[in-house]
């Protein structure tokens, strides 16, 4: 657990963090956007939502 390689991994999480503005576990997100507030019907919303609005641009075309 004290390797480079293992601190390499830690580092990137941090960086992930910080340039996420995590600030909670689990934190959940849909195409690039943080799902806020959390909760499963809200993940369940915005992936449904995220699917017809996907749907919609492929019926436009």
């Amino acid at each position: 657990m004290t390797s480079a390689e293992v601190q390499t991994v830690i580092d990137q999480n941090m960086t992930d963090v910080s340039t996420n503005q995590i600030r909670q576990t689990p934190t959940f997100f849909v195409n690039g956007e943080s799902l806020d507030p959390f909760g499963m019907q809200e993940l369940i919303d915005a992936v449904e939502s995220e699917i017809e609005e996907i749907s919609e641009e492929e019926d436009g075309q």
